[in-house]
């Protein structure tokens, strides 16, 4: 699958959010620096890149899906 990673790996945090899903033989997709500032950006990625699982957090989904729901149908995601 292709895994959206939307937070820097440099974090101590994230590590294992890039380096599991490498682990598992799946791509991790990365957003470009502020990439996640632009909401139309991060759906053209997840399209462009058939993204199956993206986690967000829920301040960034709420405003994510409230511009979905009437721009892209990002029917690739699990």
């Amino acid at each position: 699958g292709q895994i959206l990673q939307m937070a820097s790996c440099s974090f101590d945090l994230h590590v294992m959010e890039c380096l599991g899903p490498l682990v598992l033989g799946n791509t991790i997709v990365m957003l470009r620096p502020n990439g996640n500032l632009d909401l139309e950006y991060v759906a053209n990625t997840i399209q462009r890149h058939s993204v199956t699982t993206a986690s967000f957090v829920p301040s960034f989904l709420y405003v994510f899906y409230d511009y979905l729901k009437n721009t892209h149908n990002l029917s690739c995601l699990r």
